[in-house]
């Protein structure tokens, strides 16, 4: 892999460091630009108040979710330790939705635009974990016909043993990338069809992740139960609150998702 993404003497630049950073820039401009032709409205003031809320939010609820399930292991809380990607997006997302109920922006629209936002940040971020070498998949034999997919890891000694294995990291960019690009160039097209669906992008998430899950290999530690992953577990979690949200606000009178 290349954790390494660029050096000159002492300079380091890491892959993982700057993807984690380019998804987030990738999810804050997708916000602003769509909401600067669509909706007018909304306060751009607000929108970066909003976006910084929920940057530091979800840096704590990355390592803090990371720090429960795997200990410090001896690493500052704030320093760039390791992180667990569902516990940003929920710790962010509520303070997000807190924040944006304080301030009385419109929820509805801030759901689709958090929507398309989360597909393009982490389908974003996870190339950085692919370089990095994290987030590793099961290994693949040769005569499967996933093997045309597999990769090997250094970091893991697999092309000494002759192993590939599942570029999980890359399927979740796939999908998400792919689904995000879409609604961002189609955003006005789907929004007359379907004006909330925010939160079809959020479950689709969470759906994918819970597939990819299954052809993971690294340590993910452990939650509520040893069947499942942890993200599993939020995955459905995350679903069935959806369901149960969007099943509420569909009633008649209930015009905002706030």
């Amino acid at each position: 892999m290349y954790p390494i993404l660029f050096q000159s003497g002492n300079w380091i630049v890491p892959s993982w460091h700057f993807f984690l950073v380019l998804g987030i820039c990738t999810a804050f401009t997708s916000v602003l630009s769509l909401a600067s032709r669509y909706h007018r409205n909304v306060s751009g003031l607000d929108l970066r108040l909003l976006m910084a809320v929920i940057y530091i939010a979800g840096y704590v609820g990355a390592r803090g979710l990371s720090v429960l399930m795997f200990g410090n292991e001896g690493a500052s809380f704030w320093s760039f330790g390791r992180m667990t990607l569902y516990g940003g997006l929920l710790l962010g997302g509520l303070s997000g939705l807190l924040f944006a109920k304080l301030r009385r922006m419109p929820i509805q629209v801030l759901w689709n635009l958090a929507g398309i936002a989360i597909l393009l940040g982490v389908g974003t971020g996870r190339i950085g974990c692919f370089l990095n070498g994290d987030d590793f998949g099961q290994t693949i034999s040769f005569d499967s016909p996933f093997s045309f997919f597999g990769v090997s890891f250094p970091n893991l000694e697999d092309p000494e043993n002759g192993i590939i294995r599942h570029p999980v990291q890359l399927y979740e960019s796939f999908f998400t990338l792919g689904m995000g690009l879409f609604c961002f160039m189609r955003y006005d097209t789907i929004k007359k069809w379907f004006p909330r669906f925010g939160f079809a992008l959020i479950g689709y998430y969470a759906a994918v992740r819970f597939v990819l899950e299954f052809f993971r290999a690294d340590d993910r530690g452990e939650l509520f139960s040893t069947f499942f992953s942890p993200s599993q577990e939020i995955s459905l979690l995350v679903l069935m609150s959806l369901f149960v949200v969007y099943m509420f606000y569909s009633q008649p009178g209930k015009q905002d998702l706030g």
